[in-house]
């Protein structure tokens, strides 16, 4: 058996994409042939001993090649010195700050109005979902580069369906956030919230419910158990084009003035 060097070629999206040569080692082998017709195969070179710990590889490298970058973030800390996570965060207990720190969101999903206003998406979502609570299960923000505020609202359907008790127990979701009930409901808190909002980067004027929960598969759930806004406004495009239709859809829900 030769000792070939991978040099093959894999097509992504009809495309020939060429792969980095590399090299395997030796492969010229022993083949054993047992009666039974099993066949063992050994390679004629002993394989080195491995590193007790994973870290040796770093000592290893760190002396071999000391100027090769091995991992590298750009800006990772700020004026202060310290690291910047990306994340917002908020005390689990308000009146105790030692109790902890829970995840939030992240930096990056916010944005600004067609005003230059930023959109704080973090503590907004948690004011959000508690003022809706127990009816909602999470909220997605649209809104860049926007005149106001829209949201996508995935409610928890079984919460929901308490507020019209009337309709059959296994009546469909689309069928329950159709209820006036439901839609009532949601009309009417979301006339308050406004009201008690400062300006327009906490001000949100039209939702819809949605029915589809998000997608682990589509990428809408990240690994943290909490939405991708990102995600959700890719993947349903429709939907917040719907929010900002010009006269407003039957399925929003917009602030009153």
């Amino acid at each position: 058996m030769s000792n070939p060097v991978c040099n093959t070629a894999r097509k992504t999206a009809n495309k020939a994409v060429p792969l980095r040569p590399v090299q395997l080692g030796q492969l010229d082998a022993v083949l054993e042939r047992n009666s039974d017709g099993t066949i063992y195969m050994r390679v004629t070179q002993q394989l080195p001993a491995y590193p007790d710990r994973f870290t040796e590889w770093l000592d290893h490298w760190a002396k071999a090649a000391p100027n090769r970058i091995f991992l590298a973030q750009r800006e990772a800390f700020d004026d202060e010195g310290f690291y910047k996570l990306g994340d917002t965060l908020k005390f689990a207990d308000p009146d105790n700050p030692g109790g902890g720190l829970l995840f939030e969101g992240r930096i990056a999903e916010d944005y600004k109005l067609s005003t230059g206003t930023w959109v704080k998406i973090g503590p907004l979502r948690t004011r959000f979902i508690d003022y809706f609570a127990p009816h909602v299960r999470d909220v997605v923000f649209a809104g860049a580069d926007r005149d106001d505020i829209a949201v996508l609202v995935f409610p928890d359907i079984e919460a929901c369906r308490k507020l019209c008790p009337y309709l059959p127990p296994g009546a469909l979701p689309a069928a329950v956030l159709a209820d006036l009930r439901v839609r009532q409901h949601f009309a009417g808190r979301l006339d308050m919230l406004a009201a008690q909002s400062q300006g327009s980067s906490t001000r949100i004027c039209r939702a819809i419910l949605v029915e589809t929960p998000p997608s682990m598969d589509a990428g809408e759930m990240i690994d943290k158990g909490t939405i991708n806004q990102r995600a959700v406004l890719k993947n349903r495009t429709a939907l917040v084009d719907e929010l900002y239709t010009q006269p407003i859809s039957a399925r929003v829900l917009a602030i009153e003035g």
